[in-house]
């Protein structure tokens, strides 16, 4: 028998020009659900020649207005950020969905951003799996040791529970051997840019 496929939408969360106002997402993931589609996906970037919103951030508000559909990161650059921050952040989203979360990850190739957070760039593939080592483990709610090469946990607890599922996304092949699903991002956007034209009717003609 084969298995359903779920069909989500790349977020339209940078521009050149300006974005849209808070209440014109908000009707954007209102039109998402109702359209049958099961995801929102975001991007991240730290910098950004365009305008750009914070991934966990825009997802959170997508989590307020919407009561079925997946929210997924594609993807977080987990390198950039400390592990146990972003197990908490994903924590509080996955609590206040309802569990409707999916966390996919890479690792960037930006010196900039690397420089700017004080992250190091040729250590960028044991950051990685040693991140998301570590939000798997905090994410069960259970006290984590850990002693990595980078990132070192005595006792570390951090509730409520998120088991969430991670996708990794991009081209590092060094990070890709994990053992956990790959996400198409060209698809996602492929998707959101058939979609696109349909929420912005069904939009007009809700106004």
């Amino acid at each position: 028998m084969s298995q359903p496929v779920s069909v989500g939408i790349h977020v339209p969360s940078s521009a050149v020009a300006a974005l849209d106002s808070g209440d014109a997402y908000v009707e954007f993931f209102r039109q998402v659900e109702a359209l049958g589609l099961d995801a929102v996906w975001t991007e991240d970037r730290i910098f950004h020649a365009a305008h750009m919103l914070d991934p966990l951030m825009l997802l959170a508000s997508a989590a307020a207005c919407t009561r079925r559909i997946e929210l997924g990161t594609a993807v977080l650059v987990v390198t950039l950020r400390a592990a146990a921050v972003v197990a908490r952040q994903v924590s509080t989203l996955h609590h206040l969905s309802g569990g409707r979360v999916a966390l996919g990850v890479s690792l960037g190739g930006r010196p900039e951003e690397y420089k700017a957070v004080g992250a190091a760039m040729n250590r960028r593939v044991t950051v990685f799996r040693e991140s998301v080592d570590v939000i798997r483990r905090l994410s069960g709610g259970e006290p984590v040791d850990y002693r990595g090469q980078l990132i070192q946990l005595e006792k570390a607890i951090v509730r409520p529970p998120a088991h969430v599922p991670i996708y990794v996304g991009g081209h590092a092949e060094g990070a890709l051997r994990l053992g956990v699903p790959s996400l198409d991002i060209a698809h996602l956007r492929r998707v959101a840019h058939e979609v696109a034209p349909v929420l912005r009717a069904r939009s007009a003609a809700s106004r």
